[in-house]
């Protein structure tokens, strides 16, 4: 029976995954993070949402649906099921 000696072993030569992690061989290095718009980059598709008062007076001005649910503290989903209903919150029958 074969000892798995150094060379026998299946990840002999091969590079650690942690070799890759930081710096410029990270396949992520230089990459817009998903919530970049907190530090300022606001991805391509976002929307920008706008949340108004009872006298239709501008209450706030969001980048995108997310900043808008963290501020409203409500879930993201919530602020969408909104903007897709096309009925502002209030005004329901």
């Amino acid at each position: 029976m074969d000892v798995l000696e150094p060379k026998n072993h299946p990840m002999y030569g091969k590079v650690s995954a942690n070799a890759f992690e930081s710096g410029a061989l990270n396949p992520m290095y230089g990459k817009v993070p998903a919530n970049g718009f907190q530090s300022g980059h606001v991805p391509a598709n976002a929307m920008t949402i706008n949340v108004y008062d009872i006298d239709n007076v501008l209450v706030h001005s969001f980048p995108s649906q997310v900043a808008a649910a963290e501020w409203l503290d409500v879930s993201r989903f919530t602020v969408q099921s909104y903007i897709k209903s096309g009925i502002p919150k209030g005004m329901e029958t």
